[in-house]
């Protein structure tokens, strides 16, 4: 048997890994509009159903977009420097003005009031299918916890405790993509102290096993996240 046969990504397929629907399509985890072209290779695909893809995808911008507008101070496209976070901008100027509302310029640093729901929905979306990729368990209740916090709010200890990498006593499910790469080198995934590195600068994710299901998220490097199930 092939060790990179990943049998229960065939049990994965019955089922959208966000709601436990019927699945008529596949998502990106993450989705593109969080990366920066050119896109890594092998990008992760979970099965999903439509409206669940599709339910998605105006929070998804919304966080990148805030993202990039908060680590530039600014919601002037031409000071940003993605140039699809540009694009979007430009093309959406509702969007523009809705996020130069959630600033507070009064203070020095400038503060951001984002939607916290909006953000909340698209961290626990990314959780969801990076626990059934890597782990072939799709975690479609709320999770038992959920922090999603920018590194300026946290302190050095934090920061340490939150990169920390453990390593498994426990072995994941046989046949899941987090036991392959427990007991062969895999190539294709670039792992740098225990994070899954999905574009550098721009996107890593972590998931542990062994105190439930938790996955952490660093997103460009500003947005740290962790959820557990």
């Amino acid at each position: 048997m092939d060790p990179k046969k990943l049998f229960n990504d065939e049990r994965l397929n019955g089922k959208c890994v966000y709601c436990g629907d019927i699945p008529d399509t596949r998502d990106h985890v993450p989705s593109k509009v969080l990366l920066d072209q050119p896109y890594p290779i092998g990008l992760p695909v979970v099965p999903c159903c439509k409206a669940c893809n599709n339910g998605f995808s105006a929070d998804e911008v919304y966080l990148a977009c805030i993202l990039e507008c908060v680590i530039h101070g600014t919601t002037i496209t031409e000071k940003l420097t993605r140039p699809k976070i540009k694009r979007i901008l430009q093309e959406k100027p509702q969007l523009q003005a809705k996020i130069e509302l959630c600033k507070n310029s009064n203070k020095n640093p400038i503060t951001w009031d984002p939607d916290k729901q909006k953000i909340r929905n698209t961290i626990l979306k990314l959780a969801r299918g990076h626990a059934a990729y890597e782990l072939s368990e799709p975690q479609t209740g709320e999770p038992e916890f959920i922090a999603i916090t920018p590194r300026s709010l946290m302190s050095d200890s934090e920061i340490e405790e939150f990169e920390n990498f453990r390593d498994h006593e426990l072995w994941p499910e046989i046949g899941s993509r987090s036991f392959i790469n427990t007991i062969i080198s895999n190539k294709s995934v670039s792992i740098e102290s225990g994070w899954n590195v999905i574009q550098t600068s721009r996107y890593r994710y972590m998931v542990n096993y062994e105190e439930g299901t938790s996955v952490k998220i660093v997103i460009s490097e500003y947005l740290y996240c962790q959820i557990t199930f």
